[in-house]
């Protein structure tokens, strides 16, 4: 089984999320998507529109999306090391 996982905010589900998503998925047979942290966002974007609990419901009902997580304050690699994935899907930027 290959795992790939998808990073993102996901704060206004638009088009380009779905594409992105659903190209991840194809990458592989399970795909894990990380969502943001509040403080990640506010800290690299923008203050979120909607919080991350909220954003990681929408992404994980999707249907190319497996599971859905939070993602963590801090070092990027940790949630890397927890999901031990095998293809990790970038998007455009």
């Amino acid at each position: 089984m290959v795992r790939v996982m998808a990073t993102g905010v996901f704060d206004i589900l638009h088009l380009g999320h779905i594409r992105y998503l659903e190209e991840a998925k194809g990458l592989g047979d399970e795909l894990i998507v990380v969502v943001a942290h509040d403080e990640t966002v506010k800290k690299r974007k923008h203050t979120p529109i909607m919080p991350q609990e909220m954003r990681r419901k929408i992404v994980e009902s999707l249907k190319c999306v497996d599971k859905a997580v939070n993602g963590k304050e801090g070092d990027m690699l940790d949630i890397v090391k927890e999901i031990r994935p095998d293809v990790i899907a970038l998007g455009y930027d």
